[in-house]
């Protein structure tokens, strides 16, 4: 296999993990958030509020995205750790 051509895949997928980094680093941050003002226990959001009701899906959804990006950042790992294998012939 060409240099130019391992090149030509290295650079492809790198694109994609820093994409997918750059996805990923928000949601951790918005997760703790949602959590620091949950226990701040501020009036009128205690259990079965809306606001808590709210809160509890966004961090649901949160953390399911979180979920599936890091399968999606997996599964470009294992892509890119046969492609390697495959070019390098190991």
């Amino acid at each position: 296999m060409s240099d130019s051509r391992l090149d030509c895949m290295q650079a492809q997928p790198g694109c994609c993990a820093s994409l997918t980094v750059y996805q990923v680093r928000p949601s951790p941050a918005r997760l703790r958030a949602s959590r620091a003002s949950a226990s701040a226990g501020a009036q009128g959001c205690g259990p079965g509020s809306s606001s808590e009701r709210t809160r509890t899906a966004v961090t649901a959804a949160l953390k399911k995205k979180l979920k599936d990006i890091m399968g999606d950042f997996q599964v470009l790992r294992q892509r890119l750790n046969e492609e390697y294998r495959c070019a390098a012939g190991v």
